[in-house]
């Protein structure tokens, strides 16, 4: 009977594998969400699919897995940096540690995005249906679930054969901090039973998010494919009318897949980076045959996992490019002149192919609810519309910044004692500091703290001469707002930038602060200037006063001038959250008792309006983004450099906590930048949502001006460079560049 019972038991286990790994047969009873099957059974298991109506037993059962197997394996290697002897030993560091960053980015992407995510599996579900339902459909279905499968073959070989290799080694699976003894036997074994399953987790965990949106890729070319096809089999204009609602379907269903997953994918490409580099460079200087294949194993994985990603992500591009073939290839010739115009409009809007795209609508607010510290105590929204700008215009106007032709002459001797005395007099010592420098150590560490100095130097001179565009700025953007935007939704977004700054002010206090105290212990000055003797301490307390008194106030003022275009280009973005709005709202229900026609044209005239606005910013501060863009490089270059000569843990972690505030400024207003020349591309999608193919030929007219008008995108410039993602990329780029010529510099 025993024997009977395992081989019932064991005959179970086997099926539900061929469950699992086996492809799944085409017949009567195929559900069209198949490839979601495996991936949402695998994040409940998990619990990563938490909702409101789960249960307090599950919420508890989620937070332990996150803290024991995500957060805590990222901290605990991150943790081991400080037991890192050698650039081999980070390296091998580096293999699992951008992994684990990724899924607990990841992480946090899918659980505040559940909601989005569902709408959009609702929206496929009711298209596919309506539109889509045939076998070869549901046999293109079938081809990712078997790559999934295929994936998870990959998972199970990574899961078996890192723990059973380390075990015969007797090493660890990832370089990890431990509060005790490894060389004891029973301390080894619970280390490495933990790794076990963390590793298990993360990989499965892992790969779910990395399939997930490649599954929506699919379904999204399934869809484009069929709408190929059916606009190739046009009969009449009722039919077309019909193909161009299920596009602006379509549009819908993309715009939000890549306000859920752009994050993931930038982090995806940044991580991607650093792992192939650390696998390959691991590879080349690692012997052992054991170790070379499981890392040519993950790198296989990961290599798989991308290509992927992005075979499906340009073949959505294709199918979106082939649309205007498959409209010519109809019989449109044959039919009245309003069925060409009609034809002729979305041909005009199919020009601009979908693309899935990294870091494009990642909401801020959604970072901010990670914090628990709320900087803006507000519970209602009844705030000023300039609230963002309210704590930058009182530094300003406190270090003398703001002065016009209407300020008085006591303010106007102010302002020129703070630049003379702060600005000016800390530049000519910093620079005087050359003739003192003697090695490149020395360079190194002057150049920590003169470029961002230079940078507050030049954005000052910069904000002075364009102070009267400001004020025209601030005066344009309050009559849009007035005229079109006040509700409760744009005063909460304002609130939004409000709290960055709130949150980068408080890393200006923190790095004030550390830097003031590490210099008082260590008996040293804050910055690398031109100064008299210093060993006696009457002198060094006076100059490190001064130097105190000048961190604080560049700090602040550099702050300010850094996100001042930040703030007006989240007001752009507004304007341009609401336009779009107004153009997709241009609908016969919405406006039964008015004219379509004049909501057009005030639509029109509001986007011109915006384009002022944005030619404004571009003119008061193009050379304040290209300092900044210009300076960055050399103050993260310089910085890392610094941190790989020095080796005092408390400069390290000041220079750190310094670095961190400038990538997050740059990041900032790239990402604001990125958002806003997004949401200039959305207007067309916006446009061509409503109501435009029920309506009169001139009013068809004026949609295809507009179309026209807006097929080149907004975007914020320098003198020579873009304000987006790819220009932080740029930058990031340039340093390591540079960092790479001193680093052949210091070898010789």
């Amino acid at each position: 009977m025993l024997w009977k019972f395992i081989a019932l038991k064991i005959k179970y286990f086997i099926a539900s594998l061929q469950k699992i790994f086996l492809p799944i047969k085409l017949d009567e009873n195929f559900d069209i969400f198949v490839p979601f099957d495996y991936p949402l059974k695998t994040l409940k298991i998990f619990g990563v699919w938490t909702t409101k109506d789960s249960s307090w037993k599950y919420f508890f059962y989620s937070s332990f897995i996150h803290f024991t197997f995500i957060e805590g394996s990222v901290l605990i290697q991150l943790l081991y940096l400080k037991d890192v002897k050698n650039f081999l030993d980070f390296a091998i560091l580096m293999i699992i540690l951008p992994p684990c960053a990724g899924i607990q980015i990841e992480s946090m992407i899918v659980h505040y995005n559940i909601k989005k995510i569902k709408l959009a599996m609702k929206m496929i579900r009711e298209n596919l249906e309506e539109y889509c339902v045939n076998e070869n459909f549901k046999r293109e279905l079938l081809k990712i679930d078997k790559i999934y499968k295929f994936l998870l073959w990959n998972v199970v070989i990574l899961v078996i054969t890192f723990p059973l290799f380390s075990a015969l080694n007797h090493e660890l699976i990832a370089l990890i901090w431990t509060p005790f003894d490894l060389n004891i036997e029973k301390n080894y074994w619970i280390a490495l039973i933990y790794e076990t399953f963390v590793l298990f987790v993360l990989a499965n965990i892992g790969l779910v998010y990395d399939i997930l949106p490649t599954i929506f890729m699919v379904y999204v070319s399934i869809m484009l494919e069929q709408l190929c096809k059916r606009f190739e089999n046009i009969r009449n204009q009722s039919e077309l009318v019909k193909l161009i609602e299920f596009q602006q379907k379509i549009q819908k269903i993309v715009q939000i897949l890549n306000s859920i997953f752009s994050l993931a994918f930038f982090s995806r490409g940044i991580f991607s980076v650093i792992i192939f580099c650390t696998n390959i460079f691991a590879l080349v200087l690692l012997s052992d045959f054991i170790v070379l294949g499981r890392l040519s194993a993950f790198l296989f994985h990961m290599l798989s996992v991308i290509f992927i990603s992005c075979y499906y992500s340009t073949t959505v591009t294709t199918l979106s490019e082939k649309l205007n073939q498959s409209i010519f290839a109809s019989d449109w010739t044959f039919e009245n002149k309003e069925f060409k115009q009609i034809i002729k409009v979305v041909m005009e809007f199919s020009k601009k192919p979908i693309k899935f795209r990294a870091a494009r609508m990642f909401h801020m607010k959604n970072f901010i609810k990670t914090f628990k510290k709320r900087f803006l105590p507000l519970k209602d929204v009844n705030v000023d519309i300039f609230e963002p700008l309210e704590i930058p215009s009182k530094i300003l106007r406190t270090f003398g910044m703001s002065i016009n032709k209407s300020s008085s002459w006591k303010h106007f001797c102010y302002s020129f004692i703070i630049h003379a005395v702060l600005l000016d007099t800390t530049v000519l010592l910093e620079s005087m500091y050359i003739l003192e420098i003697k090695d490149f150590l020395t360079f190194t560490v002057w150049m920590v703290t003169f470029p961002p100095t230079l940078g507050v130097y030049v954005e000052t001179y910069n904000f002075h001469f364009n102070i009267n565009n400001i004020n025209l700025l601030k005066k344009k953007i309050n009559v849009c707002f007035d005229e079109y935007c006040v509700n409760d939704y744009c005063k909460k977004e304002l609130l939004t930038i409000d709290k960055i700054y709130k949150f980068l002010l408080w890393n200006v206090a923190i790095f004030v602060i550390s830097f003031s105290i590490f210099s008082a212990i260590n008996h040293e000055m804050i910055f690398r200037a031109y100064s008299p003797n210093l060993s006696i301490d009457f002198i060094y307390w006076i100059f490190y006063i001064y130097e105190l008194v000048v961190l604080l106030s560049l700090s602040l003022m550099g702050l300010s001038y850094d996100l001042l275009p930040t703030i007006f280009m989240a007001y752009v973005v507004i304007l341009l959250q609401q336009l779009c709005k107004k153009f997709e709202n241009l609908k016969r229900r919405k406006h039964a008792n008015k004219n379509l026609r004049t909501e057009l044209i005030k639509c029109i005239k509001f986007q011109t309006e915006i384009f002022e606005i944005i030619k404004i910013i571009n003119k008061s501060f193009s050379i304040a983004f290209f300092s900044r863009g210009f300076f960055s490089v050399f103050v993260f270059c310089t910085h890392i450099v610094a941190i790989m000569l020095l080796s005092d843990v408390v400069i390290l972690a000041k220079l750190a906590s310094f670095v961190f505030h400038m990538l997050s400024t740059v990041f900032i207003s790239c990402y604001y930048g990125s958002k806003l020349t997004d949401l200039s591309n959305k207007v067309s999608e916006s446009i061509i949502a409503s109501d435009w193919m029920y309506e009169e030929k001139e009013y068809r007219v004026l949609i295809k001006v507009a179309m026209e008008f807006n097929k080149r995108p907004i975007k914020i410039k320098s003198s020579i460079f873009f304000v987006d993602l790819k220009t932080f990329l740029m930058i990031c780029n340039s340093a390591y560049s540079m960092l790479c010529l001193c680093n052949h510099f210091i070898g010789k």
